[in-house]
């Protein structure tokens, strides 16, 4: 009889240890997903992710939640899908050759002449464009490369003077490697 009323209030006391049986009533919330607004119900206490997995909404992987998929929600609060795409376009673009100029004496004054004609380079540009619900919301150069580089144009100006002929009061000898030069009366 002794082991009977020990039992009896064992199971008395662990019955008061149960946690209690609450339903948790639903809550409504609106999903705003691909243009349109879906009213759902949903357990009280669930997260912005479980919400969205209940109304059968695929999430991509750049897609956005606003508010974030860890929040808890409450009746009538808004969950909005941002859905974001990006895509890679590659264009090439013309890089235009430099001029130089180089001065030489070996030139008259007001001559040119060229030593190197000029050709354009072309380089290859991968651009990142990014669409929020469609519309373009960045665009961005992820990748650069030259396919050619330009060849700079180079100009030689002349900047040699005109030579006067100086006066020269007598003769001028000049001897060098085996020759001699001579000049009277004027350097012309």
């Amino acid at each position: 009889m002794p082991l009977l009323a020990i039992f009896l209030a064992s199971l008395t006391f662990l019955a008061g240890c149960r946690p209690p049986q609450v339903s948790q009533a639903d809550i409504t919330v609106n999903i705003h997903a691909d243009g349109t607004t879906l009213p759902i119900s949903i357990p009280a206490g669930s997260t912005v992710q479980q919400a969205i997995t209940a109304a059968g909404i695929t999430l991509g992987n750049l897609d956005r939640l606003d508010p974030p998929g860890y929040t808890v929600l409450s009746g009538g609060d808004s969950v909005r899908v941002q859905r974001v795409r990006e895509e890679f376009d590659t264009r090439q673009v013309v890089i235009p050759f430099e001029h130089q100029e180089q001065r030489s004496e070996l030139l008259p004054v007001g001559e040119t002449r060229l030593i190197q004609a000029g050709q354009n380079g072309l380089k290859e540009l991968t651009y990142r464009h990014v669409y929020e619900d469609g519309v373009e919301s960045s665009s961005s150069v992820v990748k650069e490369v030259i396919l050619q580089p330009p060849t700079p144009e180079i100009v030689m100006l002349g900047v040699q003077a005109p030579f006067a002929p100086l006066p020269i009061p007598g003769k001028l000898v000049y001897l060098a490697g085996g020759n001699a030069w001579l000049m009277e009366d004027s350097t012309a």
